[in-house]
């Protein structure tokens, strides 16, 4: 063997991209076009926190990739400068529920942050944060202290609120907080896709969450090309993206409901795409490759985060919407019976030696699976064993097979 690195002469110049981050949901640009308004009303309803006063708790509600997030981000963050300079500190948390997706796993990431933020104040008390397993009640009582003794106003972004299961719980902690607190605040900003989430909550934390309610709009075609174009010039290189592959990209996001951020997925696949293959420029030819991969990025990541029995129960649904079974009317079946989707459920677990959940479990995995909108579900009318909900898959079961087969680490035949 040679002295000389493996990595010696690789390139690692990009031909194509001129800065890849700004491709990211995650960046945040300077200027924010078609939210000015939406800007305006965040502005104004968390003005209150630069005179120490607790801002209403807001909704903020609206299709994905309408830009809710990085509004409510962009936001925050000149809050967060302004009340610096006025000497009158904010603690902001920003929590992605996907991930902190119980009452516990908010309340253990929030007193996080605020370490994070606040290190000298939990080290000079003898607190240490990063122990796990601390009980509710003491991260609870730690938060309250904290709030009371720097006298902090402390703004929560829950994204993807609906997705927490103990929503109830967590909407009445945050609010009884502010009941036992003299001096400072803990204000809430939720972010949901799912209006109708709301239709679930307890009243009290419906008119607790909702004080005040923002709607964003959806982005149109025009709209998105602008927005893809100025993202053009700050990531990419002179001259690489050819205008109509801008106008394809944003004709299709305006189809997804207006998806800013698609329309910014298939933007950097197609760069990734035209980089590795040695070409000049991204094309219309370029994006329609791009779209199949991103689309299947899209649903293999949403499986995988699924927990396993859930990933089972839509092979489950895959299967049974598979089969070649025919409706009363001679159509091919797609809606199944809840007691049917069980019997399927016990068979593909056996094969693949896992062991069954009851009945009450699954219904639950089933609530939280519509709820991510892999499937849809209603009742029947009531028959001679009463009422019984019709399961239907929402996406391609050959797609949903292959996918949960690979997420699973198994072959298609389960």
């Amino acid at each position: 063997m040679t002295n000389e690195n493996l990595f010696e002469g690789a390139d690692v110049e990009y031909k194509v991209f001129k800065d890849k981050g700004t491709l990211s949901p995650h960046y945040i640009p300077p200027k924010l076009p078609y939210r000015e308004n939406e800007i305006k009303n965040v502005v104004k309803l968390l003005t209150p926190a630069l005179k120490k006063e607790k801002p209403a708790n807001v909704f903020v509600y609206g299709k994905t990739g309408v830009g809710k997030t990085i509004v409510v981000k962009y936001v925050s963050n000149e809050l967060s400068e302004m009340c610096q300079r006025k000497n009158n500190p904010i603690s902001i948390s920003y929590i992605n529920n996907k991930v902190h997706d119980s009452k516990y796993r908010v309340l253990v990431k929030l007193l996080k942050d605020l370490w994070e933020q606040r290190r000298e104040y939990f080290d000079a008390k003898g607190i240490k944060v990063h122990e796990s397993g601390a009980p509710p009640s003491l991260i609870y009582e730690t938060l309250l202290e904290f709030v009371r003794e720097e006298d902090r106003g402390v703004l929560v972004i829950l994204d993807e609120v609906d997705v927490v299961k103990d929503l109830d719980s967590l909407l009445y902690t945050l609010t009884r907080a502010n009941d036992e607190l003299k001096k400072g605040f803990i204000s809430v900003v939720g972010i949901s896709n799912n209006l109708f989430f709301k239709r679930n909550l307890d009243p009290r934390s419906k008119s607790t969450l909702c004080e005040e309610e923002l709607v964003f709009p959806p982005y149109n075609a025009k709209q998105l090309t602008t927005i893809l174009k100025d993202r053009v010039k700050i990531g990419f290189k002179e001259d690489v993206v050819d205008d109509s592959a801008l106008r394809l990209i944003a004709a299709i996001a305006s189809k997804e409901g207006g998806d800013a951020r698609y329309a910014l997925r298939l933007l950097k696949k197609a760069g990734e795409i035209v980089e590795s293959g040695g070409n000049a420029q991204l094309t219309a030819k370029d994006v329609e490759e791009a779209k199949q991969d991103v689309e299947e990025d899209i649903v293999l990541e949403s499986l995988t985060t699924l927990p396993e029995h859930q990933q089972i129960l839509l092979l489950t649904m895959a299967n049974l919407s598979e089969k070649e079974q025919r409706d009363l009317t001679g159509e091919k079946r797609t809606q199944f019976m809840s007691g049917e989707v069980y019997e399927e459920y016990r068979r593909v677990c056996k094969t693949l030696k896992v062991k069954p959940r009851s009945m009450r479990w699954v219904r639950e995995y089933l609530n939280d699976l519509e709820m991510l909108g892999f499937i849809s579900m209603q009742f029947s009318g009531k028959g001679t064993r009463g009422q019984t909900r019709l399961i239907e898959l929402g996406e391609d079961p050959s797609k949903i097979k292959k996918f949960t087969s690979k997420a699973l680490k198994l072959s298609t035949d389960a």
